[in-house]
């Protein structure tokens, strides 16, 4: 078996929700000493098996100028393996009528996915969501709507290692409000009262979710209305990032 060795380095929580980067350990010079041992050890102990293709600086660990240290170590040391660490860039926006990824057009053939197992209903496991992305990828999709909540943060590792895009959707449905479609201003999206349970839900995913680079597009929900909610929700986003679009149905 190939064996990718990785550093034992998490430090998701110092920034459970993904709203600060900089909180990471990666970024401070105090902890420097402390992740480098964690590598040098690795390879020191490591080194001479020859089932190892390639080193990892950790997991969730945000990035910082720690990570260039590590990885600069150990390419000196060990110019034969490469150094992995997952991270991405892409940007994506509309011009002229087209949806543009990487400044190239894309054509998104994609499909809409529930969290949803057929024996153990909304409880999956990261097997059961593998094959997922498999089966979309068989049937030639390129792209999948997380209907219509945030799903599990494993999805989105999944995405970016198999390559889908991804529509990321806040956990807003509220066509009870108005079941016959006879009155929108029925919906919690016209009423001031209900602006900061809204706000607060496309926060929460966007601050979770906003590094993962197969999203391209953030959505507002499904089945909402339309109120001033909406506008203020857009406009939080686009603020944010610009680096995506902003869908709503």
């Amino acid at each position: 078996l190939y064996v990718l060795d990785e550093a034992s380095i998490e430090t998701h929580g110092f920034d459970p929700l993904f709203t600060d980067d900089t909180n990471h350990p990666a970024h401070h010079e105090l902890w420097l000493p402390a992740m480098m041992s964690r590598v040098t050890r690795m390879y020191e102990r490591d080194k001479n098996h020859p089932c190892i293709i390639m080193w990892s600086l950790g997991n969730e660990a945000g990035y910082g100028v720690a990570h260039d240290a590590m990885a600069a170590w150990l390419r000196r040391k060990d110019p034969s393996r490469p150094v992995h660490y997952e991270v991405g860039f892409r940007t994506t926006y509309v011009a002229d009528g087209r949806l543009l990824h990487n400044n190239r057009p894309l054509l998104l053939r994609g499909v809409n996915r529930h969290e949803w197992h057929e024996r153990w209903g909304k409880v999956c496991d990261v097997e059961h969501r593998r094959q997922d992305i498999l089966l979309m990828k068989a049937a030639n999709f390129n792209a999948v709507r997380c209907s219509h909540y945030p799903n599990d943060s494993t999805w989105y590792q999944l995405c970016n290692y198999y390559g889908l895009y991804v529509l990321d959707e806040a956990n807003i449905e509220t066509h009870g409000f108005d079941p016959l479609f006879t009155d929108d201003t029925n919906h919690p999206a016209h009423h001031e009262l209900w602006l900061p349970a809204m706000m607060s839900r496309v926060t929460r995913m966007y601050e979770r979710d906003k590094n993962h680079p197969c999203i391209i597009m953030w959505s507002l929900g499904n089945e909402a209305g339309y109120g001033v909610a909406h506008d203020a929700m857009a406009a939080w986003l686009r603020r944010k990032d610009p680096s995506r679009p902003v869908h709503y149905e």
